[in-house]
């Protein structure tokens, strides 16, 4: 017998496994859905907030900001069927959740350029972007958004003060507040009196710099250039340039007195000169009539600094 007669016929098997050469795609798939699955699950929060404004936001363009910093993206807008409103639906960074509660407030910002903040210049190229103001509980997925960004927002440590003014004058959000030519502060924003009887600005100083406000310190606009012709600071006195375009506002304390709490209410002078003069709460009024001989009865007022042998009754004296 032959060798070639004993050896078998070979007989073709498939096999289950389709080869090694489907294993790149079956890989890349896997690693794909993972990272897929990953990015599911550490997506931040979704709201979607009504604006009463288009204000040229724009889906996958458009920042969500606080305080400066991104903190989300506009994923997608939709106008309402008045065509006077738009829907915009932003998908925050996972950190936000927790921080975005009843009570959490959005506007449009970067619609008007602020020559205190140079950098807002950046938004006629980068466009308008969302600002939020955040507030601690469970997501609030659905939101009325505000018509301009609040006056009063949730601050770090530091002390709002409230400052009445006759008129407004140019001092306007954004301003500087210095303290002997030291920026300590800025304007938050400004509003009329419910008596139309003036304004208050409201003013905000931060915690390392609330030592140099007291009960007694006086505030005066000091964006205008000044020209006093008498006194210590006689001559011509010229504001920062940005101070001229955005107004601002000085201080100074003139003596120690009990600290101040948050949204404290100070006068606003129109200059350093009222602001210097004007009498402190321990002044009383006083009228002196005098008579001449055979003439008519002179009168003149004035204000004195009340004292221990003084009258507290609030009538004047008479001499």
């Amino acid at each position: 017998m032959t060798e070639e007669s004993t050896t078998p016929a070979a007989r073709p098997r498939r096999s289950r496994w389709p080869g090694l050469i489907w294993a790149v795609p079956i890989a890349a798939l896997a690693i794909v859905s993972w990272l897929g699955f990953r990015d599911y699950v550490a997506q931040g929060p979704t709201v979607t907030v009504r604006f009463n404004t288009i204000g040229g936001i724009k889906a996958d363009h458009a920042a969500v900001k606080y305080r400066g910093v991104t903190v989300g993206h506009a994923t997608a807008t939709r106008l309402s069927r008045s065509l006077d409103k738009i829907w915009v639906t932003m998908r925050f960074d996972p950190y936000m959740a927790g921080h975005l509660g009843k009570g959490t407030r959005y506007w449009v910002g970067g619609e008007e350029v602020s020559f205190a903040h140079l950098s807002s210049l950046k938004s006629l190229i980068a466009g308008p972007y969302i600002g939020i103001d955040p507030h601690p509980g469970t997501t609030m997925t659905h939101v009325i958004g505000l018509k301009q960004e609040p006056v009063l927002k949730s601050e770090p440590k530091g002390v709002t003060l409230v400052l009445r003014a006759a008129r407004r004058g140019t001092i306007s959000r954004g301003a500087p507040v210095f303290y002997k030519g030291f920026q300590v502060g800025e304007v938050r924003g400004e509003t009329m009196l419910p008596d139309d009887r003036g304004f208050a600005i409201y003013t905000f100083i931060p915690a390392k710099y609330m030592h140099l406000v007291n009960e007694h310190s006086r505030f005066w606009s000091s964006g205008t250039v000044h020209v006093p012709l008498f006194g210590p600071d006689a001559g011509v006195n010229v504001p920062p340039i940005p101070a001229i375009l955005t107004g601002s506002i000085s201080f100074y304390t003139p003596e120690t007195g009990p600290a101040v709490h948050d949204r404290p209410r100070f006068p606003l002078y129109a200059d350093a000169g009222q602001a210097h003069n004007a009498p402190s709460e321990h002044a009383v009024h006083y009228v002196i009539r005098m008579r001449g001989a055979g003439g008519p009865c002179e009168r003149g007022t004035g204000l004195a600094r009340r004292g221990p042998d003084r009258r507290r009754d609030g009538r004047p004296y008479t001499l």
